[in-house]
């Protein structure tokens, strides 16, 4: 035992030992994040925790620097925790109570816009076409894996603006036409939309404001994103560049401190215009909820289904269950055939090469704002379009009918027949057609398993068509 100052007493061997465990586990840490790139399968999972394992290296440092120093046992803990909370935030203390005091975004909407899909818009895009920031602001070096199994790493890399799990992209007229816009003609009168994003150092700022016809405004967003952290080694540098500081850059940046105090701290969310316009715009189609479309105030309404009773024509159930081994048979039996093909050639996808949710537009619309969304199955023939929506009106299937220039013919629903083998069933594609004005078509009643398709029932039924169809 030593004395130390004012009758402090000092144990030499809890101060020693201390001292030793936290170089240790600062070693650890060091040599850990690097294991990746010499140790397989474990390598990558070590480096992965060699920050937390340096966080408590610099923790046992500071319990050998406070406990025998300090009397009182509580004040001694509490320094010793914040002493290792401080000491694993470091150098983004600025940026976290920079955040912390400008917050993240803010949308502001004076006055909802309420219309149609396909309503023309016209788009100013000052944010060179397309907004992108940072997924996580608060992401940092990370060990860079070799091959897309990542059984080991090779150097350090950063966040990558290119790439979709680093960074959030969203192109400006993509989103507005996802919204449910179409964009107008120069000449013509329609809302305005103003998008703009500029970079100031390390922060990028966005600025979206929507206008009604006249000019005025309807709503507006501002928020702030994170392209980079200031003294940190900027975003889309890979092993080949990186400096020689990147392992210890991670391992001040990668630890749990840094994770939860960022949880706390409110960040603006990606993908800011799909949001502002699904907040500011309210656009209603005859779809209605199946897309996520519902109206919300004085809107014109989704178009109502015309319910209509089921007829059943014949019924055969099957005791046991008929079997159809393989998908080859079902398939040929389920598939619309020539129908799918001459959707293509009477539909196209807004946004080529889009994900599944874009809209479709007719080939024949002259207008050329008419969409609509997929639902599980479509069925096309020469003058008309079906779309088979099991989604909307619970326990009940609605056929939506359009015309191949898009105008919309009637929307008629049915019960779902009930459950027969634990299935719910569906409408056979090949079997619809329409005569003497009733649509017919079979309901079949299956289950998957593994590879083969069982059979429970299969049922003849046909639906009465709304009048006034054209």
């Amino acid at each position: 035992m030593a004395t130390h100052g004012h009758g402090v007493r000092v144990w030499a061997g809890p101060f020693f030992g201390n001292l030793l465990i936290g170089l240790l586990l600062l070693g650890a840490g060091w040599f850990g994040a690097d294991a990746g790139s010499s140790i397989a399968i474990l390598g990558p999972l070590t480096a992965a925790f060699a920050p937390d394992v340096f966080l408590a290296g610099l923790c046992f440092l500071a319990i050998a620097a406070i406990i025998p120093f300090t009397d009182n046992t509580r004040v001694a803990w509490a320094l010793v925790a914040l002493v290792t909370v401080l000491a694993g935030l470091n150098t983004r203390i600025p940026t976290f109570i920079f955040d912390l005091v400008a917050g993240g975004s803010r949308t502001q909407i004076l006055a909802e816009y309420h219309a149609a899909v396909g309503q023309p818009i016209h788009i100013v895009d000052d944010a060179g076409g397309v907004l992108s920031a940072r997924r996580d602001p608060y992401s940092h070096v990370e060990p860079a894996c070799r091959g897309d199994d990542c059984l080991m790493t090779q150097g350090f890399r950063t966040a990558y603006p290119g790439i979709e799990s680093d960074y959030w992209h969203e192109r400006v007229v993509d989103g507005a036409l996802r919204a449910g816009f179409s964009q107008a003609r120069p000449e013509e009168q329609a809302p305005t939309l103003t998008v703009a994003q500029q970079a100031d150092g390390t922060l990028s700022h966005v600025h979206i404001e929507l206008l009604d016809p006249q000019r005025k405004p309807l709503a507006r967003f501002d928020g702030r994103y994170r392209v980079g952290i200031r003294g940190e080694t900027p975003d889309g540098i890979g092993t080949s560049d990186i400096g020689r500081g990147a392992r210890l850059e991670y391992l001040l940046h990668g630890n749990v401190a840094n994770r939860l105090v960022a949880r706390f701290i409110r960040a603006s969310r990606p993908y800011p215009l799909a949001s502002f316009l699904k907040s500011a715009a309210s656009l209603s189609h005859p779809q209605g909820a199946t897309l996520g479309l519902i109206p919300r105030g004085p809107v014109l309404p989704a178009a109502p289904s015309q319910p209509e009773e089921l007829e059943v024509l014949e019924v055969k159930e099957y005791d046991p269950a008929w079997v159809m081994k393989g998908n080859d048979e079902w398939s040929r039996l389920s598939s619309p055939g020539e129908r799918e093909t001459r959707c293509e050639t009477l539909m196209r996808p807004e946004v080529p090469g889009a994900a599944l949710d874009t809209w479709y537009l007719f080939v024949n619309d002259p207008t050329g704002r008419r969409k609509v969304k997929r639902t599980v199955s479509r069925i096309c023939d020469p003058e008309a379009v079906w779309f088979v929506d099991f989604v909307t009106e619970r326990g009940r299937t609605v056929l939506t009918k359009y015309r191949v220039d898009g105008t919309l013919a009637y929307r008629v629903s049915f019960r779902n027949p009930p459950e027969y083998g634990g299935s719910r069933g569906g409408l056979l594609i090949p079997t619809f057609s329409v005569r003497d004005g009733y649509l017919y078509f079979e309901w079949w009643n299956t289950n998957q398993s593994g590879y083969d398709r069982v059979i429970r029932r299969s049922m003849k039924v046909r639906l009465k068509e709304p009048t006034g169809d054209a």
